[in-house]
């Protein structure tokens, strides 16, 4: 079963990129954010998380970014995501520091997940 996007009359570029765009930005974020916790796990000190802990966020973060690339378990992918840095958006909250940037990373990771699902699901 072939999704709208990949059909041969929807192969129009200029719609590719901006169905894509969001969610591709998303990624590269989540993408450099789990290799930073998984490589430099030893040296950073977040919200009071053991290095052990920190890699695995990050291996999660990497297994739900794929999850959010993937058309098929996109929704299974952005709920993680979004779990994700809304609880970030608390941490921030609470200690004080500015969380503007990601509570918008949250409307993106909401918004590239609707853009795309709007152009997979067929209209009837």
């Amino acid at each position: 079963m072939k999704t709208a996007v990949f059909r041969k009359e929807n192969r129009n570029w200029g719609n590719l990129i901006v169905v894509w765009l969001p969610s591709i930005l998303v990624a590269i974020y989540f993408i450099q954010n789990a290799v930073e916790k998984i490589v430099m796990s030893t040296e950073l000190d977040k919200a009071g998380l053991s290095p052990t802990q920190i890699f695995i966020v990050g291996i999660i973060l990497l297994v739900a970014t794929a999850l959010y690339v993937i058309d098929k378990t996109m929704i299974i992918g952005s709920t993680v995501l979004a779990l994700y840095m809304i609880s970030v958006v608390c941490i921030h909250f609470n200690n004080g520091k500015p969380y503007i940037i990601a509570s918008q990373i949250v409307l993106a990771i909401l918004y590239g997940a609707y853009i795309r699902r709007m152009k997979i699901v067929p209209k009837k």
